[in-house]
């Protein structure tokens, strides 16, 4: 897909697409950048696809909205969606979650 870019697991697995909502090219202020992961839920034992909503802002980016439970669930620590998410607000310093 044009516009998108997978996100993978080590073993080479797609866990998801990562892409931009609005604009192309260089993120600005407020805009939003759409990420869709996929694999297995233990909270609810079965596979799941889970979008995440990245929000630029002055700190850097912000997880604005996540459509699974993960700031409070209680397999993140096992949770390879919830890792994808992890890897992603370790690699901002300025960055926040919901």
């Amino acid at each position: 897909m044009k516009g998108f870019s997978a996100c993978t697991a080590a073993d080479g697995t797609i866990l998801g697409l990562r892409g931009l909502v609005g604009q192309k090219g260089r993120k600005q202020m407020g805009e939003i950048e759409e990420e869709i992961l996929s694999g297995f839920c233990r909270q609810q034992n079965q596979g799941r696809t889970v979008t995440c909503e990245w929000e630029e802002t002055e700190e850097g980016l912000r997880l604005s909205f996540v459509d699974c439970g993960y700031p409070k669930c209680v397999h993140k620590g096992s949770c390879l969606i919830a890792g994808e998410i992890r890897k992603r607000v370790s690699a901002d310093p300025g960055h926040r979650t919901v």
